[in-house]
């Protein structure tokens, strides 16, 4: 029987600033819809990715409406999310006053993708109850795959208008 135990209030308002993040994330993507809406399949990438953006932040959530039970610790302090929170958002306003070709919205979003895989629910909450890790971790298997996706359109855009450029995992580097 897994221990009734709960998050500090300090931990719980860490994981308020964890849904935050992934809801900027998610604005950030929906802009992105709009400025792309002219390739239907472009749109669509970016509406489901921010749907995803938002499922995570409703992750977050469940775990604050639990009161971390089942959860002993966070390996995160508010200062840590308050400063990728401030990342974010500096993202954010820089994608809403620079003109940005696809290119360079899926190489902006990769990499916030990349920086934010090390703060999923799954990777920072220490669990009492194994069967709500599982639960968590589950829903961080599925996300896995919009990073890939991302990746993905990033390497069919630049093969289709810049054959010699490079793949995403040659950027990255």
């Amino acid at each position: 029987m897994p221990e009734n135990k709960r998050l500090s209030m300090s931990a719980l308002n860490t994981l308020r600033i964890c849904a935050e993040i992934e809801e900027e994330c998610a604005n950030i993507y929906w802009y992105f819809s709009g400025l792309f809406k002219h390739d239907l399949h472009a749109e669509a990438i970016w509406h489901k990715i921010a749907r995803e953006e938002e499922n995570h932040a409703a992750q977050f959530k469940l775990a604050i409406n639990i009161k971390g039970t089942g959860m002993s610790s966070i390996a995160m302090d508010e200062g840590e999310a308050k400063s990728m929170l401030n990342k974010i958002r500096s993202i954010h306003d820089h994608v809403r006053n620079s003109p940005l070709s696809q290119t360079d919205a899926l190489i902006i979003a990769i990499k916030a993708e990349e920086a934010l895989s090390l703060y999923h629910v799954a990777d920072i909450v220490d669990f009492s109850d194994k069967q709500l890790q599982e639960l968590f971790i589950s829903m961080k298997n599925a996300d896995i795959e919009h990073t890939e996706t991302l990746q993905r359109e990033y390497n069919k855009l630049v093969s289709k208008s810049h054959p010699a450029a490079p793949k995403i995992t040659q950027v990255m580097d």
